[in-house]
């Protein structure tokens, strides 16, 4: 049995709530969901609380998952992504002014400045391309990848069907690929 096949089994028994099949859904995907919410989180205790956070999800909605619409780890990566964008985002509002005197002691010493200058020039370049974006692909994109909506939330926000809000968002994505 392949990957894909192994964990569509595992989360149709987690659906049913076997407990022995859940356990080896974890053990089978989360060093890989672990990575991607470190590269978001940037900080492991973060990453490990999102986690668990993100297994919790995907208990409850492992009847939601349908084999034709996604791979399974796709599935379960996009719940542990919208997790740790709530997380961002939640912590970005309990942010203060009192925070700020820690940003110097959280920067990497050893940060490579060439990197930091490259990455700088990168986003001032992305910036540069979503301003020649329509103001609804400029506002769908940035919705989506920036607040970490998905399609129904932006339809919901923006007050339009879902189908012409995945159109806005496939045609920007298509135009920042042309700019870059």
């Amino acid at each position: 049995m392949n990957d894909n096949a192994s964990l569509i089994d595992l989360l149709a028994r987690t659906a049913l709530r076997d407990q022995a099949a859940f356990s080896a859904l974890y053990e089978a995907s989360s060093s890989k969901l672990y990575g991607l919410l470190l590269r978001i989180l940037k900080r492991e205790d973060l990453a490990q609380d999102c986690l668990q956070q993100a297994y919790v999800k995907i208990w409850n909605n492992a009847g939601e998952y349908r084999e034709g619409s996604s791979a399974p780890m796709t599935w379960m990566s996009t719940i542990a992504r919208y997790t740790a964008y709530d997380l961002l985002r939640k912590n970005r509002k309990e942010t203060s002014l009192d925070d700020l005197d820690e940003i110097p002691q959280m920067v990497d010493e050893g940060a490579d400045v060439f990197n930091s200058v490259n990455a700088g020039q990168e986003s001032l370049q992305l910036m540069d391309c979503i301003k020649q974006l329509n103001e609804n692909q400029q506002q769908c994109v940035l919705l989506g990848y920036y607040e970490g909506l998905s399609y129904p939330e932006i339809a919901s926000r923006l007050d339009k069907p879902v189908g012409t809000i995945k159109t806005w968002i496939h045609r920007g994505i298509a135009s920042l690929r042309d700019c870059l």
